[in-house]
C-alpha cells in the first residue's frame, strides 16, 4: 500500500522491544521480519544485515524454524 517506510520504522521498533526484554527468541524472530520488510524495500544490505543477526541469534539458541527462515533471506 506504499507504507514501507513506515513498516521499516515498525520493525526497528520491535527489533528495540525484544532487545530492552532480553528475550533471543524474540530478537530473532523480529530480525526476521525487518529482513522481510527490507527485502519489500529492496534494501538488499539491509536485508543481509538483519538476517545474519537472526541468524546468529538462532543458531546459537538452536531455534531451528528462525534459522532456516533467516537463511531464506
Amino acid at each position: 500500500m506504499g507504507h514501507s517506510d513506515d513498516a521499516a520504522a515498525r520493525s526497528h521498533d520491535a527489533i528495540a522491544h525484544a532487545r530492552a526484554r532480553a528475550h533471543p527468541f524474540s530478537v530473532a524472530l523480529a530480525e526476521v521480519f525487518a529482513a522481510a520488510v527490507d527485502q519489500t524495500r529492496r534494501d538488499p544490505v539491509a536485508t543481509r544485515a538483519h538476517a545474519t543477526t537472526a541468524l546468529g541469534i538462532a543458531r546459537d539458541q538452536d531455534f531451528r524454524l528462525l534459522t532456516a527462515w533467516a537463511s531464506v533471506y
